[in-house]
């Protein structure tokens, strides 16, 4: 009991002592400062403890001393954690920890503590009986301190397997499984699952998905939370942080070069749509030329001979000439008839009195010599009621010649009287009566003339106004009669022309005929002929006008049809060219006269936007080569990685938002193939995951942020510090660069023996084993799952187990995508290691 008193003693002296021993190397230090370990040991004496003033010899008082300075650092140790446990943060949280633990085993801590600093004096006394080397000493020390840890553990495992004890222990054996390489996976699985944001299931589909991009799991997921602990795993190690940023520029160029395609050049795209634009161009306008020309020529066909007016005054020549021709078949009749037959002369008489009432007085001088001998009653040579033919023929035909030298002479009004009397001299002589056949058929004929030329159209054409000119002046004989269109009009075009081959035909009627077509037309150009082209509106509106008159011209109606139909193609033709070429010419002018690099752009801002990109594709695939499609779409994904890029780096956000957007994500559905779009839909999710891993910060804290890992970091530190200070008692300023190395040295220990299992099973998942990933993730519920969960972490287990090892973290940082290492060294050869290093 002496050395178990000197171990405490030296322990809770130890603070003392290492204050001083720095005084002591500046001057200020005492030979037996207060609170040291000589100080205590005093104290003890008075109150009758024992504590030899010499130092251990045999290996028995070495672990007595040893089990002493456990027992004297769990006071300490103990009033820390208490006083820190108020404070917030993480000192406050581990401090409650170890007081937690404490509460909870009380037993398991205490026996450890004494087990362990039994073993360290035992290690302590075969390091100085075995050699000089302080190290080995210290690690001689540090070995026998960790089995002693142990050998609880081992009687608590013995103690197990019995039927009665068994059942007791397992139930506290949760209470240091996260210590074990059971809990590596339970807390390993525990981390992935409480920052994973989505469920299993979607994390495992997009772990699915193709890997096109040589994705990191964690990226590959897109999950955020996964994606954090990710950048924890790349803070934590700076290689690994190196190579994460070199994955993730290598994916982002090899998206960009998918995104760019096979690299089609815009310039034969621009030329080839040049001139594809110049030759449709020409052959739509050839088209309409050709057609404009037939109108033409079928217009030029309907071109009048002379104006209205020239028409109607040649008409009226052909009317009066064939008057003409009429009254000398007449009057050869009249010549065939007998002398002797007498006929009325009642119609001359009246007609004459009739005039002569109507003359004003001053006019009455107007009146033919003749009429006034023959026709006025109560003359000496005045007609009786009836006279022969031959002296009525002989009075008309002096009134006839009376007329023609008056109309000579400019006497119009005498010329109006003389054919007047005449016309009713005739009635005379075709008034009924006795006579012989010849006399019937002058007479017949007379009456015909008559009808024919005194009556209807064509007499109120010929006749005279009362002042003695014409009722109708001669170029306004057309247009008077058949000029007035519709019904009336047709009418008397079909009188006028009965002139000429009713029931007395005429030599004369083609030429009459041909001056009411030729008037027809020349009607036809004023009406409905603008600025040398016809117009269709006009020219309908003629045909229904004129409809009936022009059925009694049927070639002449054909003509017309004709030239409608031919102008109506031509202006079809012209629209149908105007419209195309607006169609073809709009998009490929827009894109041919935008800006390089802004083809696309000029597409987006069309109207509409859908109908510039198909006319683009559809004249680019016009090219047998392929090479002006290719160009085209070239020029979609530069214009699309144009947009995508945010600050030098591609977005997949803003790759998506390109493509849903109304007008650029619909030219690049023109232009772009369907296999295409996929593949660009890919990339942008891709992207987008790429992104979170490029922007993402350590938000989900360490790689393994347990209670388990708190309470290796602690106490590896304290114990560490305490059996440091152990070794390098009796040294000026020894004992506390050896607290600190062995502190530093024995945490790393306990973290690579515990910790480090699960943080590496992490770092791989994340960093470089999907299938690992999915194990951590899956819920081991059932038995096949649980089997098939177990058979991957214990086939993981038994590759990079040295990993655990001290020495070996800075060759897996170097390596991070190869977990499988060579087989683990020993535990004495890697702790030999450690304690070498």
């Amino acid at each position: 009991m002496g050395f178990v008193n000197r171990g405490i003693a030296n322990t809770l002296g130890a603070p003392a002592d290492l204050v001083n021993a720095g005084l002591n190397t500046v001057g200020l230090g005492s030979e037996q400062p207060f609170g040291g370990s000589e100080s205590i040991r005093a104290g003890m004496g008075y109150l009758g403890i024992e504590t030899p003033d010499r130092a251990p010899e045999t290996m028995g008082e070495y672990v007595a001393a040893g089990t002493g300075e456990a027992a004297g650092a769990l006071l300490p140790v103990g009033a820390t954690a208490r006083a820190a446990s108020g404070l917030k943060g993480m000192a406050g949280t581990l401090s409650r920890d170890m007081m937690n633990t404490a509460a909870r085993r009380p037993v398991a801590t205490l026996g450890t503590e004494m087990t362990a600093g039994a073993g360290a004096g035992a290690g302590r006394y075969v390091g100085e009986m075995n050699s000089d080397d302080p190290t080995i000493r210290t690690g001689a020390e540090l070995v026998g301190g960790l089995a002693g840890a142990m050998a609880p553990g081992a009687a608590v495992s013995a103690v197990t397997r019995a039927p009665v004890t068994g059942t007791a222990i397992r139930m506290g054996k949760a209470a240091v499984v996260p210590f074990t390489e059971s809990g590596a996976k339970v807390r390993a699985s525990r981390r992935i699952r409480e920052v994973a944001e989505q469920s299993p299931e979607e994390i495992n589909r997009a772990l699915d998905a193709p890997n096109d991009y040589g994705l990191d799991p964690a990226t590959r997921t897109g999950d955020e939370g996964l994606i954090g602990l990710r950048q924890s795993v790349m803070d934590e190690n700076p290689p690994l942080r190196r190579e994460g940023r070199d994955r993730l520029r290598q994916a982002e160029a090899e998206m960009r070069a998918d995104i760019e395609g096979d690299g089609g050049s815009i310039e034969a795209t621009r030329q080839f749509l040049a001139r594809e634009r110049e030759a449709a161009t020409q052959a739509l306008r050839n088209r309409m030329q050709q057609a404009e020309a037939r109108a033409q020529q079928r217009l030029a066909d309907l071109s009048p001979q002379r104006a209205r007016s020239e028409s109607s005054a040649i008409f009226r020549e052909e009317l009066t000439a064939a008057l003409k021709d009429a009254r000398a078949q007449e009057r050869r009749l009249w010549q065939m008839v007998p002398d002797d037959v007498t006929v009325p002369t009642e119609a001359a008489r009246t007609r004459y009195e009739v005039l002569v009432a109507d003359l004003p007085r001053a006019q009455r001088d107007d009146m033919p010599e003749a009429a006034r001998r023959f026709l006025e009653r109560g003359g000496n040579d005045a007609f009786g009621d009836a006279e022969t033919v031959k002296e009525v023929r002989g009075l008309r035909s002096r009134l006839l010649d009376d007329a023609r030298k008056a109309r000579a002479a400019g006497e119009m009004n005498q010329a109006r009287l003389a054919d007047d009397l005449a016309d009713a001299l005739l009635d005379d002589l075709a008034a009924p009566g006795a006579g012989s056949a010849a006399f019937d058929e002058a007479r017949r004929f007379s009456a015909l003339v008559n009808r024919t030329f005194r009556q209807g159209p064509a007499g109120r054409v010929l006749g005279y106004a009362r002042e003695g000119g014409d009722r109708v002046a001669p170029e306004l004989t057309l247009h008077a009669t058949m000029g007035r269109g519709g019904e009336t009009g047709a009418a008397q075009a079909r009188d006028m022309m009965g002139a000429f081959e009713g029931d007395l035909p005429s030599a004369r009627a083609p030429a009459a005929r041909g001056a009411m077509e030729d008037y027809l037309k020349a009607q036809f150009a004023d009406t409905a002929v603008r600025n040398g082209r016809l117009d269709l509106n006009a020219a309908r509106r003629f045909a229904t006008a004129n409809d009936e008159t022009l059925r009694q011209f049927p070639e002449l109606r054909r003509s017309m049809l004709s030239a409608r139909s031919a102008q109506a193609v031509a202006d079809i033709a012209g629209q149908a060219t105007r419209g195309q070429t607006a169609r073809v010419d709009d998009p490929v002018t827009r894109f041919l006269n935008a800006a390089p690099d802004q083809e696309i752009a000029a597409l987006a801002k069309a109207r509409n936007p859908a109908a510039a990109a198909q006319t683009i594709r559809a004249r680019a695939q016009m090219d047998r080569s392929g090479v002006a499609l290719r160009g085209a779409q070239s020029a979609m994904a530069d214009f699309l990685l144009t947009g995508a890029t945010r600050g030098g780096a591609l977005s997949g956000d803003a790759l998506s938002r390109l493509l849903a957007d109304g007008r650029t994500g619909t030219v690049a559905r023109e232009l772009l193939t369907p296999d295409q779009l996929k593949r660009l839909e890919r990339v942008a999710g891709e992207l987008r995951k790429v992104e979170v891993a490029r922007e993402a910060r350590g938000n989900a804290g360490p790689v393994m942020d347990d209670a388990p890992n708190r309470v290796i970091d602690m106490l590896g530190r304290t114990l560490g510090a305490r059996w440091g200070a152990q070794a390098g008692q009796g040294t000026s300023g020894a004992s506390l660069l050896t607290a600190n190395f062995a502190s530093q040295n024995v945490r790393r220990l306990l973290e690579r023996l515990t910790n480090d299992k699960a943080a590496q099973l992490v770092r791989d998942a994340i960093v470089n084993d999907p299938d690992l990933l999915r194990a951590l993730l899956a819920d081991a519920s059932t038995p096949a799952t649980a089997e098939a969960v177990a058979r991957k972490l214990n086939a993981w287990l038994a590759g990079p187990a040295v990993n655990a090892m001290p020495g070996r973290r800075e060759e897996q940082q170097a390596m991070p995508t190869q977990p499988l290492l060579p087989a683990p060294k020993s535990e004495p050869e890697a702790l030999a290691e450690a304690l070498r290093r």
